[in-house]
């Protein structure tokens, strides 16, 4: 299947020295495996789901905060506790909510990160502490940690939580925003060609279609053309991901 739901928490313990303060706690992490999607659990009740290739890591039991380290997509459904405030660090921004649910985009081999909110009110920081948002329900931030700059809209939120069920959703969406998304969603990379226009836009509802009937169907809908190029194994032994080239459309 092009996309595995995984419905029990899979986790990794174990125990090392941390700072002082953390009182050598122990920690789990929860990998959610290149085109899956896995539900969590933690300790105080909170829910939720991480999309493909992401890790988050916390503490078997929360002491004053609820402490989350985020690497990757997840979205939080957080159980309300105003006496324990729920921070996620998330690559460049930590957001910090008191009961809320939400949508996290960070990987660490991205420069942006996205925060989108479905409900209650989440407090969005920079790393640098240069940048501090506020943002409610249908509300979105695009931070962009190379050039320091935030972006605030207000956004249809299924659009952006859509995956965790399953289901992708285009709005005129740009080229370059459509790959990222089928690249995480179907475990796949992509490459565009330089000739390709990137501003073109896509708009769909995928559910259950795989890779190669979203290709055809963005084939005929924008000025593209696409190769797969089927796994290997590397020098190494190892089973390459499968590749999609994307040229621009030699139809006129």
């Amino acid at each position: 299947a092009a996309v595995l739901l995984i419905p029990i928490m899979v986790a990794a313990f174990y125990f090392y020295q941390n700072q002082p303060d953390e009182n050598q706690t122990t920690w789990v992490e929860i990998h959610s495996p290149y085109g899956a999607r896995t539900q969590f659990s933690l300790p105080d009740g909170s829910t939720g789901w991480l999309n493909s290739g992401s890790v988050i890591r916390y503490p078997t039991q929360f002491q004053s905060t609820r402490k989350i380290d985020l690497n990757g997509e997840a979205y939080f459904d957080v159980v309300k506790n105003p006496s324990s405030p729920f921070l996620v660090h998330a690559g460049s921004v930590d957001i910090k909510v008191l009961g809320t649910s939400f949508n996290v985009v960070s990987y660490d081999i991205d420069s942006v990160a996205e925060v989108v909110v479905t409900s209650g009110k989440v407090k969005v920081l920079g790393n640098d502490k240069n940048m501090k948002q506020q943002l409610l329900p249908n509300e979105r931030l695009v931070f962009n940690n190379l050039r320091g700059s935030a972006e605030k809209s207000v956004v249809d939120v299924q659009n952006y939580t859509s995956w965790k069920t399953g289901k992708l959703i285009f709005q005129n969406d740009n080229l370059g925003e459509v790959v990222r998304k089928l690249s995480r969603f179907y475990s796949v990379g992509f490459t565009i060609g330089e000739n390709v226009d990137r501003s073109q836009s896509f708009r769909a509802i995928m559910e259950k279609e795989n890779l190669e009937e979203v290709l055809r169907y963005m084939k005929l809908t924008m000025s593209i053309d696409y190769n797969i190029r089927e796994r290997k194994t590397n020098n190494e032994g190892l089973v390459t991901k499968r590749e999609v080239l994307i040229t621009a459309s030699a139809k006129k």
